[in-house]
């Protein structure tokens, strides 16, 4: 972590931009890596507006590639399985619906963006609708996540906040190893 940091600090103007634009995406992409710490990396090199910018650029290039992924995924499960009762209700939504769906859950900050891009795989909904319904819902939610994570780094230094989080993902981490679900 502490690596990734000093290579940022030493970085030069695009070198930047591109290493964190393409660290959102990445996480974007992934859906459950909390996108907080680069959030507050983010703040860090480029201030409120420029760094609220890039965390909302790459979230939701992200989450496009992310829905690309599992919609490929989705594709690929045994035709038996997707008849289940939840699944086909799912299936069977309007597209309509599903787009406001997909508003509403991303308007919660701290989502788990996996679990929307995931749900939305399994519905019709196209990737354009699904890009459109996600942006409109990142805009609330990555403006509540900087000014949480804007003021937690007011409050504590970036040590101590890369600190605490490294902590929660270790602990996450823990409790998914124990339960056996990796």
């Amino acid at each position: 972590m502490d690596d990734y940091i000093n290579i940022l600090e030493n970085s030069q103007g695009i070198v930047k931009f591109v290493l964190l634009l393409f660290t959102n995406v990445i996480i974007g992409a992934v859906g459950f890596i909390p996108s907080a710490f680069v959030t507050a990396t983010n703040l860090t090199f480029y201030g409120i507006l420029q760094g609220t910018l890039l965390s909302f650029i790459g979230e939701v290039i992200g989450t496009q590639i992310g829905f690309h992924l599992y919609k490929k995924g989705v594709s690929k499960i045994n035709p038996t399985w997707k008849v289940h009762s939840y699944w086909s209700r799912m299936q069977n939504n309007s597209v309509h619906l599903v787009f406001m769906y997909i508003i509403i859950f991303r308007f919660l900050p701290f989502m788990p963006a996996g679990l929307v891009t995931a749900g939305a795989a399994f519905t019709s909904i196209g990737k354009w609708h699904f890009m459109l319904a996600s942006t409109i819902g990142k805009v609330p939610s990555v403006l509540i996540e900087v000014a949480i994570i804007n003021g937690l780094m007011q409050t504590f230094n970036f040590s101590i906040y890369s600190a605490l989080f490294i902590f929660l993902c270790l602990v996450f981490l823990a409790s998914i190893f124990r339960r056996g679900k990796i």
